[in-house]
C-alpha cells in the first residue's frame, strides 16, 4: 500500500492556495490500486506559454517519495511543456457523462 497526495488547478487554471479545494490524500489498496474522482484541470500561463492540463501527484511508499505530474494525451500544450513526459500522459475515455483515465505510477519515474 502507498499514500498518495493530489493537487490541481480548477477549470479556469487557478489553484486553491488557501484551502483544500481540488486536493486529496488517499491510501491505495493492498494491490496498489486507487481511484480518484475529479475534474479535468484548466490550463494556465507559465510565462509566454500555457501549461498543459495536469494533476500533481506525490507517492509515499517503502520509505521513498515520488513527486510527479499526470498529463492528458492529446493536450496541444504537452510538447512545449518542459516537464511533460509521454509516460505520464493518460488517455481520456468517455464514461457516462464524464471521462475515465488510468495511470500506473510505476512508469512515472
Amino acid at each position: 500500500a502507498a499514500r498518495l497526495e493530489f493537487w490541481q488547478a480548477d477549470a479556469r487554471g487557478t489553484y486553491d492556495v488557501r484551502g483544500m479545494r481540488l486536493r486529496a490524500a488517499l491510501e491505495t489498496d493492498a494491490n496498489g490500486a486507487f481511484a480518484l474522482r475529479t475534474i479535468v484541470p484548466g490550463r494556465y500561463r507559465n510565462g509566454a506559454q500555457f501549461r498543459p492540463a495536469h494533476i500533481h501527484m506525490k507517492v509515499h511508499a517503502r520509505g521513498r517519495v515520488l513527486t510527479t505530474q499526470l498529463y492528458f494525451a492529446g493536450d496541444p500544450h504537452n510538447a512545449a511543456d518542459p516537464w511533460f513526459r509521454a509516460e505520464r500522459a493518460m488517455q481520456l475515455v468517455t464514461a457516462g457523462p464524464g471521462y475515465r483515465a488510468t495511470f500506473d505510477p510505476t512508469v512515472a519515474g
